[in-house]
């Protein structure tokens, strides 16, 4: 009890000195939150530990929602076995501020973030360069083999320059799963 005291006070110094909107939890290897940021948080299973790993998920995104939460979770290793997960919850606006920055990118470089929704369709997470910026959560067709965000959510890695973007132009990009 002492020690989970602790882990909640640094994690609760910890949010108030970053951004708002980000939450801190600490959980043991089955998911129960230990110690939170957000003291609602403590004693919950947010989610299935025989599941888990390094983790980039965007909850809620087909909600229409301008702002969901993105959740990013590690585990946390000791003597060759999982015996916990780190997970933090940043707002999606944070990653839209980095992937919209396009300074050293030159007139067409940009940087796209897609999902799978809970249908299984491919869709935006971020705007768009090149269109009004209201594309959040548009599906995507995945049906062209050429298309890069295709190749990336088949959890591939490359690059190519015969590539299709989503404007149906031919370009040079790299991909990552």
């Amino acid at each position: 009890d002492p020690d989970r005291f602790v882990l909640n006070q640094i994690l609760t110094d910890r949010e108030h000195r970053g951004e708002e909107g980000e939450i801190y939890d600490l959980h043991d290897a089955e998911g129960n939150v230990l110690a939170s940021s957000e003291p609602g948080h403590i004693g919950v299973v947010t989610f299935d530990a025989s599941v888990e790993g390094f983790v980039v998920d965007v909850g809620q995104f087909e909600s229409n929602d301008d702002n969901p939460p993105i959740r990013i979770s590690v585990p946390i290793d000791f003597d060759g076995r999982t015996i916990g997960y780190a997970t933090s919850y940043q707002r999606t606006d944070d990653l839209i501020e980095i992937v919209t920055d396009y300074l050293g990118r030159g007139d067409t470089g940009e940087s796209l973030v897609i999902g799978r929704d809970s249908n299984g369709n491919l869709r935006y997470i971020t705007t768009l360069r090149f269109n009004d910026g209201g594309d959040y959560y548009r599906t995507i067709d995945d049906s062209d083999i050429n298309r890069i965000e295709y190749l990336a959510s088949q959890g591939a890695t490359g690059q190519g320059t015969d590539l299709v973007d989503y404007r149906g132009t031919k370009v040079f990009g790299q991909y990552t799963y």
